[in-house]
């Protein structure tokens, strides 16, 4: 199961704002507001960057030994998230199918 950090509360809110969550992803949750980071910093593989939050918040990606993917959230006037996989997936799934894999990308 792949883990992926995202800018929100909670499960709730994540679900919320991305219109659910893919199976197979576990995710965990900060704010980027001067609250702590999770825990996990050494199992995350996807990383979701809040909107507007500064450099600070990239560079905790050196941190992240299995680090995949940095995504970035679109500005909140624009349309929301929607699920894809990541291009490695996408390489090796059989006939090069998008669907496989649980990651999330802009639907800019």
């Amino acid at each position: 199961m792949s883990l992926a950090w995202v800018p929100y509360a909670d499960r709730a809110e994540a679900e919320r704002r991305l219109g659910g969550i893919p199976a197979g992803l576990e995710l965990d949750f900060y704010r980027a507001d001067g609250d702590d980071f999770p825990g996990t910093i050494d199992e995350v593989a996807f990383y979701v960057l809040p909107y507007m939050r500064g450099p600070s918040v990239l560079a905790r990606a050196a941190e992240m030994p299995k680090l995949q993917v940095v995504q970035t959230l679109p500005s909140p006037w624009a349309a929301g998230g929607t699920w894809t996989s990541s291009p490695a997936t996408r390489a090796s799934a059989p006939g090069g199918s998008s669907s496989a894999g649980p990651w999330p990308t802009s639907g800019c």
